[in-house]
């Protein structure tokens, strides 16, 4: 924390820190820098209102947009940084004319030079022209996380076949959060230059996310349940079934291309006790009527692992 008020031409000058964090480190770096210590007493979480209301601030703002935007909890830190990111983008307490963010270095920001979204928002990210070929196509599903300092007009996204984050200048937005979409803009086309018109784009009103592709008209709901697989519980001679997880394969019989998503052990079967609890199953979608992994279980179906 020091460093970042150093870096930034701001001298820190006392810190509040609970006691079982005061280590003779901390003291002995607190001293050298001529910071002032505030400790609180044991137990005494009131004497830290202002960090614990923080957190508290923080929890739920990044809980929400987790929530709003279909997210599990492993999106945490991409959500975390892009909540401090539009926190810090409102009024300052102290000069409420001015942004926390203009306060604390100058920076002042103009969303005609940087675009913003909300977290989550599903984005067809375009595949620079020079990289292109038959293989790839012109775009890869990705999601919002958050502005691209320093590159104007550009956003930053995770792939979601390699969750690799990137900055993409050229891009689509397909769904924004999971708001009502009869108030906002489903389909923002941005830069597209010689990318051309892209598929129509079709509602799935169970999903809240709006899709290039049909929705299906019949979920598979009978009551059935299932749970995911650790590699603990597989043998020896069933660990290769996880090098699966995240390909795809046909079935010869239909022509339809499915997307395997995890390893289910079935706990229900329609209601009834599952004969099959200890058969691992891959858990697989239809990518026909899905360009992202659903979020509703009656759009999966299961298969025995063996008989991939």
């Amino acid at each position: 924390m020091d460093r970042i008020y150093t870096l930034t031409n701001h001298n820190l000058e006392e810190i509040q820190i609970d006691a079982q964090f005061y280590t003779a480190e901390i003291k002995e770096y607190i001293e050298e820098r001529k910071i002032t210590p505030m400790v609180t007493a044991p137990h005494e979480h009131a004497q830290n209102g202002a960090a614990e209301a923080t957190v508290k601030i923080f929890k739920e703002g990044i809980m929400k947009q987790l929530h709003s935007a279909n997210l599990p909890m492993a999106w945490w830190g991409d959500s975390a940084h892009n909540f401090n990111d539009c926190r810090i983008l409102g009024p300052c307490p102290a000069k409420p004319e001015i942004s926390i963010a203009e306060a604390w270095d100058g920076t002042r920001v103009d969303i005609r030079e940087t675009p913003m979204f909300p977290f989550g928002s599903r984005i067809k990210a375009h595949i620079p022209l020079a990289l292109q070929n038959f293989g790839t196509g012109r775009c890869r599903d990705a999601i919002y996380i958050g502005r691209a300092v320093n590159h104007k007009g550009s956003i930053t996204l995770r792939h979601l076949d390699t969750m690799k984050p990137v900055v993409r200048y050229s891009f689509k937005v397909l769904s924004q959060g999971e708001a009502d979409i009869s108030n906002r803009a489903t389909s923002l086309e941005i830069e597209l230059g010689d990318d051309g018109e892209l598929p129509e784009l079709h509602y799935n009103h169970l999903t809240g996310v709006a899709l290039t592709r049909p929705v299906a008209k019949v979920l598979q709901q009978d009551g059935s349940r299932y749970r995911a697989a650790a590699s603990t519980q597989l043998n020896k001679q069933q660990q290769h079934y996880f090098e699966r997880v995240g390909k795809h394969f046909v079935d010869a019989s239909t022509g339809i291309a499915y997307k395997i998503v995890g390893i289910d052990f079935q706990v229900l079967d329609k209601g009834a006790k599952s004969k099959i609890a200890r058969t691992p199953l891959y858990k697989h979608y239809d990518t026909g009527l899905h360009d992202f992994p659903p979020r509703d279980e009656g759009d999966y179906e299961w298969m025995p692992c063996a008989e991939l």
